[in-house]
Formats: structure tokens, C-alpha cells, sequence
């Protein structure tokens, strides 16, 4: 099972909270996926800190992505096939 891992940066403080990606919902898995993109903009990190927010923020974006597949399938299933103009404004 994969281990995912949050970090807060307070007064330099480096706190690690372990949690497992099946744990973690949409809006959780996005808001880890904010911190880790703040996180290597800042520019603080080492390269080896890098190289790991980096692949753990390709492994939230696959899971955001599952997540999204699954809730767009979830309502195909409740209303039958989505209408194609869907993400037109037209009123």
C-alpha cells in the first residue's frame, strides 16, 4: 500500500503525517497537491526533497484523476450518457 505524507512548514519545523492514499479524498488529495506545489515554488528544498514532492504530486494527480473518472462514471450511471453540450454557457 502506498504511504502518502503531508508537510508543514512552521518556523522551519518539519512535521510528517503518514497516511495512506486510499484514505484520502478529492478535495484532501487536492489540498496535498497545493502544499506540494507551494512547497517547490518556494524554491527551499533540497533536489532529493524535490525529486519526492514531485513524484508524490504525479501520484496525487493520477489520484485525482481516478476519483474524478470514478464520480463521472458514478453519474453516467444515475442520468445515462451526458448530454455533449454539457460545458456549453448557452442559456
Amino acid at each position: 500500500m502506498q504511504e502518502t505524507w503531508q508537510r508543514g512548514m512552521e518556523g522551519g519545523a518539519k512535521e510528517v503525517k503518514r497516511i495512506t492514499d486510499v484514505d484520502l479524498n478529492l478535495e484532501e488529495a487536492l489540498s496535498d497537491l497545493d502544499r506540494i506545489v507551494r512547497a517547490l515554488e518556494e524554491g527551499k528544498l533540497s533536489l532529493e526533497e524535490s525529486l519526492d514532492l514531485f513524484e508524490r504530486g504525479i501520484k496525487l494527480v493520477r489520484l485525482c484523476s481516478l476519483r474524478l473518472d470514478k464520480a463521472e462514471q458514478r453519474i453516467e450511471s444515475l442520468t445515462g450518457e451526458l448530454p455533449r453540450d454539457l460545458g456549453d454557457n448557452r442559456s
